[in-house]
């Protein structure tokens, strides 16, 4: 878009008193946030590292309080006493039950194990068992009896073991346990111990705990938690005459929560007798680590925490998030990517001790012994303090932390209030800037505007080029008019001059035009015609292929019906032949049944003397029952055989009888066969004769298609002599076609720029006539000259037209 001369100078005053104000504006404004973020960096590093700081001081503090409790309590005589009480009836427990009284103590403690507690355990790990069959596996009958009595036989419920003063059964232990538990327990919730352990130091066995849990009576030497931070803080106690710590670690017992231990050896007469451990109260830390949830009253804002990592990079205290957010935290723990198993646990035992791992720079300087301030990156950059701690002999690092956006919020409001001053301050720039500027090019564009409205009267009406500008003065507007002035001049001179030649083009122009347009009718004429005869020409060359097309047909028509014919003769001949030797074989076949005819008439004649026997001997018989029966007694066997001579000679008669049949059948059933075959034979002759007559046809068929085979090829001899003659026309026909081509298209460009050249004369002759010049003698000079031309044109076109009806 272009600009006008009074916009173009109000534009530049407005940009030069509103640039500089707001360029002055911004540096100023992020001079300033530079200073103010600086300063809250360092206001926030300075709270950061006195959190971390009194957060260190009061974590030192609160161990070294356990230390000093742990190694009070052992040197108490209470605990002394109990000690040595209690692993004497430890010992001596299980020798009060009978071999089945521990079997069933084991089948119910069994029960417990696989039950209750690798219930709640699966419901705390994510589904993962504690495997209770192994765990079993590793106790001693005294684990097994204690447990037993004090575990899986106390009706206390699950968490609330510690409630038994003692086991129903009359023995040592029992009234020890009962003496000492209730002084131990009011220990372990005077302090908030999670629970207290008595150990033997020379077996290593846990004689007594405050709790009950699966730890209770077990060996730490060989038992099934010998691996475990218990059995560490064993070992330590054993090795060191001061207390000492653990780090905290998945423990079995406590439903794999993470669990720290301190341990003090119980000394009596300079002899190491056993070792007092406490387990360490998770709670607690947390309260410090996490200042008893009061995270803004100490400094720490809305998102600011500290917390404790170990050396193996997970935490040992709980995320602020977990306990403000539980949802939106495990949430974030999946967005990261964390394993289902982690979230999990981290949610069914709501802490992140020993689980989550964090990885910062931090962490990893702390870890390495050094102690400062730094910030990380990412979508939720953060500002941490760190530093070592050391307790005992586990070395963690502590980071105070807060979210860099909370931080630096007061500069986020500060920049706010910045953009909103150099909004205000640019807007009041821009109209103080373009008011200036139109008042300058109101005083610089008048003149302008008297000019441009002097030249818009000179161009306006007919283009009267006579006018002429007023000059006024001696400044650069009365030079321009003085200028503008001459010009007028040399166009008024100018214009005159090319207004009589357009006047003398435009006659000539048309009349070209029109010449040019008869011409190129003739032409198109001529085209249509040649077109015409090039069709007719196509069509009968398209004829004389399809001619061909269809002899090709024929022939191959011809040439299968020939290789047709061949094969039917022989197909023909071969089946004559098999005739004439079926024949043969009826004949034969005949001869056979004849045989077969007179062999069951000779049967016939053996079963008739069969018959006349068989009759003979029935009535031989029957005489000779009569003499038996006039013989009386005597003759009574000879009865017997003449009775059974009978009955086999009327058994002969039925037998020949049905063969009699069977015979006579054969007999029909051949005279049948025999009569069939004589018809079939006669047919088969009928049918030879046939085939002979069929042979000689298929002969006759087989000229007959060698006479139109020779007919069709000298059809498509004369087929292929005419195309090649349509050939040639058709190529003699192109060349002439492209001649038309050539000359109907340079007719149709002269045809065309006469057009032009008569549109352009008619445009110039409307453009020069809204101009006044002083010269116009123009105007019938030319008309006179071109009217002769008229009558030749008319003749053209009479000629022209002649030629097309003719």
């Amino acid at each position: 878009m272009t600009l006008t001369i009074k916009a173009r100078l109000i534009l530049l005053g407005t940009l030069l008193t509103f640039v500089p104000t707001a360029v002055v504006s911004i540096v100023l404004s992020y001079a300033l946030m530079d200073e103010a973020e600086n300063s809250l960096r360092h206001q926030a590093e300075g709270k950061l590292v006195a959190v971390r700081n009194a957060t260190a001081k009061h974590i030192e503090s609160y161990f070294e309080t356990i230390e000093h409790q742990a190694a009070t309590m052992a040197a108490e005589p209470t605990t002394i006493d109990a000690m040595k009480m209690l692993a004497t009836a430890y010992q001596a427990y299980p020798q009060t039950l009978s071999a089945t009284e521990l079997a069933e103590d084991k089948t119910g403690l069994a029960g417990y194990y696989q039950s209750q507690f690798d219930n709640k355990f699966k419901s705390m790990n994510g589904g993962a068992s504690s495997n209770p069959s192994a765990l079993m596996a590793a106790l001693s009958e005294n684990a097994i009896a204690l447990q037993h009595d004090y575990i899986s036989a106390n009706s206390a419920p699950l968490g609330e073991k510690d409630s038994l003063l003692r086991a129903p059964a009359e023995n040592n232990y029992n009234r020890l346990h009962a003496r000492f538990h209730p002084s131990f327990k009011q220990f372990q919730q005077t302090f908030g111990f999670y629970d207290v352990f008595l150990v033997d130091a020379a077996s290593g066995d846990v004689v007594y705990t405050v709790f009950k849990e699966l730890d209770f009576a077990t060996s730490l030497k060989d038992g099934p938690f010998a691996k475990s931070g218990l059995a560490e803080a064993y070992r330590m106690g054993m090795t060191s005459s001061s207390a000492q710590f653990t780090d905290f670690a998945p423990y079995v017992p406590s439903y794999n929560a993470a669990a720290a231990f301190v341990s003090a050896p119980i000394v009596d007469d300079g002899k190491k007798i056993g070792v007092l451990i406490f387990q360490m109260p998770v709670d607690r830390l947390n309260a410090v680590m996490t200042h008893d949830q009061q995270w803004q009253s100490n400094g720490l804002g809305s998102s600011g925490e500290t917390y404790l990592v170990g050396q193996d990079g997970t935490m040992r205290s709980n995320s602020r998030t977990l306990l403000e957010n539980k949802s939106a935290f495990l949430d974030t723990l999946k967005a990261q990517g964390q394993s289902p198993s982690l979230i999990d646990s981290i949610g069914q035992n709501d802490s992140t001790m020993g689980l989550l791992k964090v990885d910062n720079p931090a962490v990893t300087a702390a870890l390495n012994g050094q102690t400062g301030f730094t910030t990380t990156q990412g979508d939720n950059p953060q500002l941490l303090a760190y530093r070592p701690l050391k307790i005992g002999q586990q070395h963690w690092a502590l980071i105070s932390a807060m979210s860099q956006q909370e931080a630096f919020a007061p500069v986020a409001l500060l920049r706010q209030h910045a953009i909103t001053k150099t909004l205000i301050a640019s807007a009041v720039a821009l109209l103080v800037g373009g008011l200036l500027g139109w008042l300058v090019a109101n005083l610089i564009v008048r003149p302008i505007h008297t000019l441009i409205y002097t030249l818009d009267n000179l161009a306006s009406g007919e283009g009267d080029l006579s006018q002429r500008l007023n000059v006024k003065g001696k400044d650069e507007l009365a030079q321009l008019a003085g200028k503008v002035n001459t010009f007028i001049d040399k166009l008024d001179t100018t214009f005159a001059e090319l207004i009589g030649s357009v006047m003398r083009l435009v006659p000539i122009s048309s009349e070209q035009a029109d010449i040019n347009g008869s011409l190129s009718d003739a032409i198109a004429v001529q085209k249509r015609e040649a077109d015409s005869v090039a069709l007719y020409l196509e069509r009968t060359d398209e004829a004389s292929k399809v001619v061909d097309s269809e002899l090709v047909a024929i022939t191959d028509a011809t040439s299968q019906g020939n290789k047709t014919v061949d094969d039917s003769h022989r197909v023909v001949e071969s089946a004559a032949d098999t005739m004439h030797q079926l024949s043969g074989s009826m004949a034969e076949m005949v001869s056979a049944i004849d045989l077969l005819k007179g062999d069951t008439d000779r049967i016939a004649k053996v079963i008739d003397v069969i018959n006349s026997i068989s009759e003979r001997t029935n009535l031989l018989a029957l005489n000779a029952a009569i003499e038996a029966a006039r013989a009386g007694e005597a003759g009574r066997g000879f009865a017997v055989v003449a009775d059974e001579v009978r009955n086999l000679a009327a058994k002969t008669r039925e037998s020949t009888g049905e063969v009699t049949d069977m015979v006579h059948t054969i007999q029909t059933s051949t005279m049948k066969v025999v009569r069939l075959m004589e018809e079939g034979k006669h047919n088969l002759d009928n049918s030879s004769e046939r085939m002979s007559e069929a042979t000689e046809q298929l002969s006759s068929v087989t000229q007959a298609m060698g006479a139109i085979s020779q007919r069709v090829d000298n059809i498509n001899e004369a087929i292929q002599t005419q195309q090649a003659i349509f050939s040639k026309v058709s190529g003699h026909y192109d060349e002439m076609n492209a001649s038309f081509a050539q000359a109907q298209q340079t007719s149709e460009l002269a045809n065309t720029l006469g057009q032009d050249i008569r549109n352009l004369g008619d445009k110039l002759t409307a453009l020069i006539q809204r101009f006044k010049v002083s010269e116009a003698n123009w105007s019938t000079k030319r008309r006179s000259k071109t009217r002769a031309s008229e009558e030749a044109e008319r003749q053209i076109k009479d000629e022209l037209a002649l030629r097309r009806r003719a």
